[in-house]
């Protein structure tokens, strides 16, 4: 038998592939809690703004990383960034007020330049808006890893109290829901099945039923789908938007 002559790029690797694949669904936040080292690196007197300025340093220890996580190019591991972006903003905005200013500066070897996203106000602050910038330079870098020397730069100016004091608290939730941890967030969808979807989260949070939060936070599965939907029907509540017309 006459063996069969491969073409170009077959059985070979597409760039999804390169280096360990992430578990997709799979919750890392666990591993970077444990490996981000931030420091305090400047504390100085901002002249342009008047106010107290703070720069965090953020660096992680990848020791202790699995190899999915250390070797997978950032630009294929979106999830990752986002709970790295999550659990910084987490530490770095405990003392902050809504409308003390904040800026993310990204280093890392094979960088043209530092990545960096405008000055925003706390209150204007997002997941996304600092994700987005990111992974729009990452997207053209494919040899960018975690264990390659990777550094966020996290300036914060807190501004001077101004006269008067008010108790108006005005709530963002963007960043309250990952400030705190009691809050458990419901992705939004197209199904109507949100508030449903919420309803049996706090039911299995209520009665400390582990093994359902840890089905239902699965979102390789379809359980939590499937109980909103069985909930609808016992309930007698068709299908559909969560809004009134």
């Amino acid at each position: 038998m006459v063996p069969r002559k491969r073409t170009l790029g077959e059985n070979t690797p597409g760039p999804s592939s390169r280096g360990p694949p992430l578990i997709e669904g799979r919750d890392y936040s666990e591993n970077l809690e444990n490996a981000v080292i931030l420091e305090e690196i400047i504390r100085r007197r901002n002249v342009r703004y008047n106010a107290n300025e703070i720069i965090f340093q953020a660096r992680l220890n990848t020791d202790g990383l699995p190899d999915t996580l250390r070797k997978t190019p950032l630009k294929f591991a979106v999830k990752v960034v986002r709970q790295l972006i999550e659990l910084l903003i987490r530490r770095c905005t405990q003392d902050l007020r809504l409308s003390d200013l904040i800026r993310f500066c990204v280093q890392a070897i094979g960088l043209d330049k530092p990545i960096s996203t405008r000055i925003m106000t706390v209150s204007s602050l997002t997941v996304e808006r600092v994700v987005s910038v990111i992974m729009r330079v990452l997207q053209s870098k494919d040899k960018i890893t975690l264990e390659d020397g990777f550094t966020i730069d996290v300036i914060t100016i807190r501004q001077d109290v101004g006269a008067g004091k008010t108790n108006t608290r005005v709530v963002n939730i963007d960043i309250d829901r990952i400030r705190k941890r009691s809050v458990i967030t419901v992705p939004l969808s197209e199904d109507g099945l949100c508030c449903a979807k919420a309803i049996i989260y706090t039911i299995a949070h209520l009665e400390k039923d582990m093994k359902s939060i840890n089905v239902l936070k699965d979102h390789r599965r379809e359980t939590l789908v499937n109980r909103a939907k069985a909930l609808h029907t016992d309930a007698g509540v068709l299908l559909g938007s969560c809004t009134y017309s």
